[in-house]
Order: structure tokens, then C-alpha cells, then sequence
């Protein structure tokens, strides 16, 4: 045996025991499949805090200005308040009337 062998015996069987399980065990294929799923997971975690930041803004603003809960309140569920009435217009088009649907609120006329 030649003295280099002699002295870097384990680390040569090391390496090759360690080489040898990196490509019969699929080490290098779970390394970088666990890689790539591991950068998704992050991009869907910083999308997911961007959107939670802006459902803060969103809170915040609500919490503060009663013109934007009316709004939203108008927008989203459809309230309107009991002195007014509700016009829909809808175009005659082919479209669908959620297309191009046109609401429009008036205060509603007193009757004497």
C-alpha cells in the first residue's frame, strides 16, 4: 500500500460510501426536488403576506372612514338605505345583465 492511501484510508471510504448513497439512495434527486418545492412554498408565502398586508390596509380603512363601510356595504351586499330606491339598468345587448348591469340609487320621492 502506497503511504498517500495509507494515510487517507477512512477519508477515501468515507467518500466513497457517502458517494455511493448520494446516487443509489436518489440523495441529489430528493435534494433538489425538496429545493424546488421549498422556493415555492416561499413565493406562495410572500403572495400569501402581500395579500394579507393589503387585506390590513383594506381593515384599516374600514375601521376609519364610514363613507368606505357604506360603500362597500352598497357594493358588495347590495344595501341601500330606506329613503332611496334601487334602478337597474340593464343594456339590451346579448351580454348577460351581470355583464354589463348599471344600477343606479335615488332618494325616493316624497309623496304629499
Amino acid at each position: 500500500m502506497s503511504p498517500f492511501f495509507r494515510r487517507h484510508f477512512v477519508w477515501i471510504i468515507l467518500g466513497v460510501v457517502l458517494l455511493g448513497w448520494l446516487l443509489s439512495s436518489g440523495g441529489i434527486r430528493n435534494y433538489f426536488l425538496r429545493l424546488r418545492e421549498y422556493r415555492r412554498l416561499d413565493a406562495r408565502r410572500r403572495e400569501t403576506k402581500q395579500r394579507v398586508a393589503e387585506k390590513q390596509v383594506r381593515l384599516n380603512k374600514a375601521m376609519k372612514d364610514e363613507s368606505f363601510l357604506e360603500l362597500e356595504a352598497r357594493r358588495h351586499l347590495g344595501l341601500v338605505r330606506p329613503d332611496e330606491i334601487e334602478y337597474r339598468f340593464v343594456a339590451s345587448t346579448g351580454a348577460s345583465p351581470s355583464d354589463q348591469q348599471m344600477i343606479k340609487t335615488f332618494p325616493a320621492p316624497n309623496n304629499p
